[in-house]
């Protein structure tokens, strides 16, 4: 018997899409094997294999798994980043965040598609991760995961089940989640210039936090070949019952020199969320496709704050009602040749009333709108290289109430160059410019007491926001080595930055319309696949950024990672490491971070998944460092952190099916709570 073992980097002509879900097609005596890392002219297509599978208990967790070139995965915050900015998630097209990534069945996962340069409907988003589902038809599932951590206190607890009745399927989902941290205790170094004093503050302080929150979901999905329909109702309610810190102040200078004056900050919060979403994809002839939705949500806001030092305290508290209604729709016509041209237009409209109680009370009462629409028309030029041009339009319109409506008009404009001279190689060139909208919690004529020298205020004249980037990227597989070389700049004028000032003998942060920000990012990542149970990726650069023209403020660092996991049997081994570096935001803060690394072990077998992991296992005294220097304040702040310290965490996943086997789609319940509200902490 003669038996051929084809690799398909050797076969340009087949599809990502054709590759087989076991890797192996065997047609009589000839075995076509598959490569798992497909590169496309747009990204990448990656097969999981079935180590990578088996020992993932979630999205985030199959994404590292798979250790993609110049993608990074926070397993802690659940966040995935790649090329500078925050990847765009969808599963089966449609967009899902973060909870939804976080527990949907890697099992369930056909393949996971990467988008460096997206077209069609994820056009606009800078970098796209789309997970392709398996197909069913019939049957349901019932699913439970928890997770508890020790070190400090945080628990995520979810129950989902899904039943399928012809095209239709339905889905419910529930979920717990709480923790209490406290102890973190922070050292800081003040000084504030008054015109005619100069007052020195010297605090050591411990922090305690409580939050809890649950959360319902209900959807309901009609899909066929023609179209998909879909509707989802969110309930969440979120409770911070307290944030509270107390403080050990020496003063120094003035009426202020005192020694060990205890105070107290105490804050709490409670928000509760109902949304509505509705879409519909549509194939139409000749290989086009339309896609709307829209989307409403209602949120109730309630925070409280007080400061106590000595014989002085005040309160304060706001009450809010933040709407918001977002509607998209795109349409993709394609050509001969691999041409198309997409048209896309989205609205954000929102609404915030909030009433502000206590010595600064007040009324704000603030709507804006957001209307995007460009257009995106992808030409070949020969076979190896190809460009995309968007055009658009951004419109940009808000008014606080007793004033005037502000009304910005911005052209928008990006251009592609893709150049792809092999089937392992992968090269692009990326200029555009765009614009972006204040946060709504800033444009505000609120003020906030925070002691008994510092107040916040807002600023209704903040204006858009201007960005530019330039990006270049270079990619190529070799043997069991990928690698990614990118060169990122990002410029911004029209930022907003804080603000310090002196006013009424209070120092006053707030925050001026006229910043400028330039960013630099230089990075190679590399992953190593020797065998199916040994994975290695090595991350390493340098970031530098400025904030100037309003203020000046800046910070530069090397920067590097690392990740390997083994798998044996039902057993997996993973471990990670982030080496410190600095950052400086808007905020005019310089945080240099410390080392962080973890040891993570899990054993799977079937629908049962049984996970433990430890971080920062040698940490005794690491520390967050923060600068700000502007002139009449700064300070110098070292600071415990949860992340920073030893902890360690269970976590367990079972599911059961019934009937055919079924899909396991989760959750798409996006818990993020809108607010405008300016807060004093």
């Amino acid at each position: 018997m003669f038996i051929a073992i084809l690799h398909l980097n050797a076969t340009p002509s087949v599809k990502a899409d054709t590759i087989p879900d076991n890797h192996v097609i065997e047609l009589n005596e000839i075995i076509v094997k598959a490569d798992n890392i497909v590169r496309t002219k747009d990204g990448m297509v990656i097969r999981p294999d079935a180590y990578q599978t088996k020992h993932s208990s979630g999205g985030y967790d199959l994404i590292r798994n798979l250790m993609i070139p110049g993608v990074i995965v926070n397993i802690e915050n659940n966040d995935i980043s790649a090329l500078g900015s925050q990847a765009a998630l969808f599963i089966d097209g449609n967009p899902a965040e973060y909870r939804e990534v976080k527990q949907l069945r890697p099992s369930d996962v056909l393949k996971v598609e990467y988008f460096e340069s997206p077209t069609g409907k994820y056009a606009g988003n800078n970098v796209v991760i789309n997970f392709v589902m398996r197909k069913r038809d019939s049957g349901g599932y019932v699913a439970l995961d928890a997770l508890q951590r020790m070190g400090y206190t945080q628990g995520d607890y979810n129950l989902s089940s899904k039943y399928y009745n012809g095209n239709t399927q339905y889905t419910l989902f529930g979920g717990y989640e709480f923790s209490r941290i406290n102890n973190e205790e922070s050292y800081r170094n003040e000084e504030i210039r008054f015109p005619d004093n100069i007052i020195t503050r010297l605090l050591s302080s411990s922090s305690d936090k409580k939050t809890d929150s649950q959360y319902a979901q209900f959807r309901i999905r009609n899909k066929n070949d023609r179209r998909t329909l879909r509707a989802t109702f969110n309930f969440i309610r979120d409770v911070q019952p307290h944030d509270d810190h107390i403080s050990s102040i020496h003063y120094i200078g003035g009426q202020f020199d005192k020694n060990d004056i205890e105070s107290k900050k105490l804050s709490s919060s409670r928000s509760f969320k109902y949304s509505l979403g509705l879409s519909g994809s549509f194939n139409l002839p000749d290989g086009n496709f339309l896609e709307v939705s829209a989307a409403a949500t209602a949120n109730r806001n309630d925070y409280t704050y007080s400061y106590m030092e000595e014989v002085d305290d005040f309160n304060s508290s706001t009450v809010e009602d933040y709407y918001n209604f977002n509607a998209a729709a795109t349409f993709v016509k394609t050509f001969a040749h691999g041409n198309s041209l997409i048209f896309k237009g989205n609205e954000f409209y929102n609404i915030t009333s909030a009433n502000y109680y206590g010595i600064h009370g007040s009324r704000q009462h603030l709507w804006s709108s957001e209307t995007l629409f460009f257009c995106q028309y992808s030409h070949p030029i020969g076979k190896k290289i190809s460009l995309q041009v968007a055009p658009g339009l951004s419109m940009q319109f808000y008014r606080l109430h007793k004033h005037n409506l502000k009304q910005y008009y911005s052209p928008r404009l990006q251009g592609v160059v893709i150049f792809q001279p092999t089937r392992t190689q992968r090269a692009q060139l990326v200029a555009l410019v765009g614009n972006s909208f204040p946060q709504l919690g800033l444009m505000t004529e609120a003020v906030q007491q925070v002691d008994l020298l510092q107040q916040r205020k807002g600023n209704p004249d903040l204006k858009q926001t201007g960005i530019a980037n330039f990006m270049g990227v270079y990619g190529i597989g070799i043997g069991k080595f990928n690698l990614q070389l990118s060169g990122i700049m990002w410029h911004s004028w029209r930022l907003p930055v804080s603000h310090f000032y002196i006013e009424d003998d209070m120092l006053v942060e707030s925050y001026l319309p006229h910043g400028k920000w330039n960013q630099y990012d230089i990075n190679l990542s590399a992953s190593w696949n020797p065998s199916s149970i040994f994975n290695l990726q090595v991350s390493g650069g340098y970031l530098a950024n400025k904030y100037f023209h309003a203020t000046h403020v800046s910070a530069a660092s090397w920067k590097g990672s690392a990740q390997a996991a083994y798998y044996f049997g039902d057993f997996s081994l993973n471990a990670n490491l982030e080496t410190p570096h600095k950052t400086a935001g808007y905020d005019l803060k310089v945080t240099k971070t410390p080392w962080l690394y973890g040891l993570h072990v899990s054993w799977s077998k079937k629908g049962l998944h049984l996970g433990a992991g430890v971080n920062n296992f040698f940490q005794t005294d690491s520390k967050y460092h923060t600068r700000l220097d502007t002139g009449i304040y700064k300070y110098m702040e070292t600071a415990a952190s949860h992340l920073s310290s030893l902890s360690a965490y269970l976590k367990i996943g079972w599911s059961i099916d019934y009937g055919k086997k079924t899909k396991h789609d989760t959750r798409d319940i996006d818990k993020n709570i809108q607010s405008g509200i300016l807060k004093a902490n």
